[in-house]
């Protein structure tokens, strides 16, 4: 009981103690805290990975493979999306962030100010500083970084850098003067929109077609079909470049001027290109004026692999020497063997209005006998001298005769190659040969090249020059599938000429002409025989009939020959008309068994046209 007593009473006294103890410290105050630190993880989006597909085959079948359950793959267009704005004007003046040489801010309190090179220092809050518990309305830092400036050397930027620079300070030198420097923080951001990305590689570039590029860059800047790009969104057709051909070397001149000109819709002519099984004519070369269609093609060399319709070997040609027709030409023309020419031998009085209406009568007969062309002889509206030309002179296509003509081939849908007229242009006179297709269409007029002037000894005297100037051009035109040179009597004798529309691809010459009764016994014949066999193609000339009296008398005798040289038809003296079928095969198996255009010399000696500036 007494140990009992005693430890109470200890007790007591300890508690006393410790009473006085506190009322000697009443003025002081002690707080306790508890803090814990809890680091919370940086969460970041994770793209999940992509588990395997694994397809199983089904069946083969036809040499493809079918897949169970396989994705169907749609044939969606190409789009390569426009990117943002990269340019310096964009980024300063439209505040449009180009990321040139600086970070991006997403701050809106700073996106006006200028940012120089930066370095940025990263220093995480993990613990709360000093123990101090924050009161309820104060806002942890987060993990941040501070943003440190340093000068930069001008000298280790670029051009368009050092201007961006200079604008930004102009841009805020007058609202900036007294502004302090701010201090700022970015959030760092991780490279969460390249995660689980593969890096491209050569096959990924290769799976896409390079021709369609440039339609992806322009679907990704919002072009669609049949819609314009920009403010103006205006349609305009494409300029297309016109290739030059393969194989010609620079400063070479096209020999052949290809124009897609001719009957057919614009819609048609504009899907004319040179692809395998393209319809096509030999615009050059011994088979000129031949239809084929191409099987190949040798781009080293540019020539095209060519099958021609009425021959069964196949060719190889420069490209440039065929022209591309519509399908509808090919059909018409590419069996084309023959065609009925008809040469019209008339007699010509002074009475012009009754030549020509005597003429326009032959033409209508030419086509009752189903000619495709018909021929008028040389001054078949005018008696022939020099004294006449003056009086019987007229302008083409304007003048009576013309207008006769254009109507007289319209009416019977007949090629004519009208003869010549005397022609009046300015001050000066042509003996002119006009040429109108079945429409009544003016195709072609050939100036008498080479004038009559002559002086035989006791015989004739002729002198075209005095009244008539010469022309100075080469006439061909294409008909039936026939190219034809065009000459006028006199002009028979020179050779050159001649050999010059052979190797422009010419397969008949014709010559209205008016030979006399010195010169046409002793050189009518001989003259066409000789062309015929040299160049290997049709002469045809057409007389007017003879005439007794006074004057220039006509020898007559129209003349048709073929490429073998021999006479297919003649007419005597007079008035009269022939109409003959024409076969282009055997203008091919002359050149082919005689082949002299192939053998002839040109490293030594040659034929050659001289562009003149008298034309």
């Amino acid at each position: 009981m007494r140990a009992r007593a005693r430890s109470a009473i200890s007790r007591a006294n300890c508690i006393q103690r410790k009473h006085k103890s506190a009322m000697a410290e009443e003025g002081k105050k002690i707080s306790f805290g508890f803090s814990k630190s809890i680091k919370k993880p940086v969460l970041k989006n994770v793209v999940p990975k992509e588990e395997k597909k694994i397809d199983y085959i089904e069946c083969v079948d036809d040499k493809a493979i079918k897949i169970v359950g396989g994705e169907e793959k749609k044939d969606e267009p190409l789009v390569i999306p426009m990117l943002g704005s990269k340019t310096w004007h964009e980024r300063i003046i439209n505040k449009v962030d180009a990321d040139i040489f600086e970070p991006k801010v997403t701050d809106p309190k700073i996106k006006d100010e200028p940012m120089p090179d930066v370095q940025v220092k990263q220093e995480k809050v993990d613990d709360i500083p000093n123990g101090i518990v924050p009161k309820p309305n104060d806002v942890l830092p987060t993990e941040v970084s501070e943003i440190k400036t340093e000068p930069v050397d001008d000298q280790s930027l670029t051009l368009e850098e050092q201007a961006a620079r200079e604008i930004i300070a102009d841009l805020n030198s007058d609202d900036n003067k007294n502004k302090k420097a701010k201090v700022f923080t970015l959030p760092i951001t991780g490279n969460d929109d390249l995660q689980g990305k593969e890096e491209p590689t050569l096959d990924d570039y290769e799976n896409i077609p390079i021709e369609e590029y440039g339609m992806a860059m322009l679907r990704g800047m919002g072009w669609q079909p049949g819609k314009g790009i920009g403010k103006n969104e205006k349609v305009v057709p494409p300029a297309i470049p016109e290739l030059r051909p393969k194989g010609m070397g620079l400063g070479a001149d096209k020999l052949v001027v290809q124009s897609l000109k001719g009957k057919g819709n614009n819609t048609e002519h504009e899907k004319l290109k040179l692809v395998t099984g393209a319809c096509v004519k030999v615009t050059a070369g011994k088979h000129s004026g031949s239809y084929g269609k191409i099987v190949g093609f040798d781009e080293e060399a540019a020539r095209l692999f060519l099958k021609l319709e009425l021959v069964s070997e196949v060719l190889s040609v420069n490209e440039c020497y065929v022209q591309p027709v519509t399908t509808t030409e090919y059909t018409q023309n590419s069996r084309v063997l023959t065609f009925r020419l008809a040469l019209a031998q008339i007699s010509v009085t002074s009475d012009k209005g009754a030549n020509i209406d005597k003429a326009i009568s032959f033409i209508d007969k030419a086509k009752q006998q189903g000619a495709d062309i018909v021929t008028l002889p040389e001054c078949f509206n005018s008696p022939y001298g020099t004294n006449h030309f003056p009086e019987y002179a007229e302008v083409i296509p304007s003048g009576e005769t013309s207008i006769a003509l254009a109507n007289a081939a319209k009416k019977n849908g007949i090629c004519v190659i009208g003869g010549t007229i005397p022609e009046r242009d300015g001050d000066k006179l042509f003996n002119t040969c006009t040429v109108w297709n079945p429409n009544g269409e003016l195709i072609a007029k050939h100036r008498k090249m080479h004038l009559f002037d002559i002086d035989i000894k006791d015989k004739i005297t002729f002198r075209e020059s005095d009244t008539l100037s010469s022309g100075n051009e080469l006439t061909m035109f294409e008909a039936k599938g026939c190219k034809i040179g065009i000459g006028i009597c006199y002009d028979i004798r020179f050779e050159e000429m001649a050999r010059l529309y052979r190797n422009r691809g010419c397969q008949m010459l014709i010559y209205p002409a008016a030979f006399n009764m010195t010169t046409g016994p002793l050189h009518w014949t001989l003259l066409q025989r000789a062309r015929a066999n040299d160049n290997q193609l049709y002469i045809a000339c057409v007389s007017p009939a003879r005439a007794e009296g006074r004057g220039y008398i006509a020898y007559g005798h129209t003349q048709l020959t073929n490429p073998w040289g021999e006479i297919l038809a003649e007419l005597d003296a007079i008035e009269g008309m022939v109409v003959k079928e024409i076969d282009l095969k055997i203008i091919d198996e002359v050149r082919s068994q005689i082949p002299i255009f192939n053998q002839r010399r040109t490293e030594l000696y040659d034929t050659i046209w001289k562009i003149t500036e008298n034309k």
